[in-house]
C-alpha cells in the first residue's frame, strides 16, 4: 500500500470515529492513537492492525461508546 493511499485510510478513519466536543456532556474519551508497528515488523500503523476482522482503533472506539453511552470521543 503507498503512503498516500495509508495517508487516506488514516483520514478516512479519523474523519468516521470522531465527533465535535460537546460540553454539555460530562463523559469524554481522548484516544491517542499513535505508533509504527515497528516491533511487529510491520509498515502499518498498530492502530490500524486488524484484530479479528477490525482495526484496532475502532475497537477501543466501540469499548469507549459501550461504556460511556453519552460519549464524546
Amino acid at each position: 500500500m503507498s503512503q498516500q493511499r495509508k495517508k487516506k485510510v488514516v483520514t478516512d478513519l479519523i474523519n468516521k470515529y470522531s465527533s465535535d466536543f460537546n460540553y454539555k456532556i460530562s463523559e469524554t474519551a481522548i484516544i491517542l492513537a499513535a505508533g509504527h508497528g515497528k516491533r511487529i515488523k510491520s509498515q502499518t500503523s498498530k492502530m490500524l492492525h486488524k484484530i479479528w476482522g477490525k482495526p484496532t482503533v475502532q475497537r477501543v472506539f466501540e469499548a469507549c461508546q459501550k461504556g460511556l453511552p453519552n460519549l464524546t470521543v
